[in-house]
């Protein structure tokens, strides 16, 4: 799962995937849409919204997770470069 989820919702996939009582999560990246920002806090206030998201927070605790990021997560896309 992944791809810039909408931390306000609607939350409907992660019930059709508790559904399915799966054996392994894993979130390929896109979690958060951080823009181009290297802000610690405003990357930490991001990911506390992920994780106060009830039926997200219901799988991750019953099933193993596995995640990686993308540029966009872990610091401003295209740094570097």
């Amino acid at each position: 799962m992944g791809s810039d989820f909408d931390v306000l919702g609607p939350h409907r996939v992660w019930d059709a995937v508790a559904a399915e009582d799966p054996h392994l999560l894993l979130l390929a990246g896109g979690m958060i849409d951080a823009g181009d920002t290297i802000d610690g806090q405003l990357l930490r206030a991001l990911y506390a919204k992920v994780d106060a998201v009830a039926p997200l927070g219901a799988i991750r605790d019953s099933t193993w997770t596995l995640g990686t990021w993308n540029d966009g997560e872990f610091a401003c896309r295209g740094c570097g470069s």
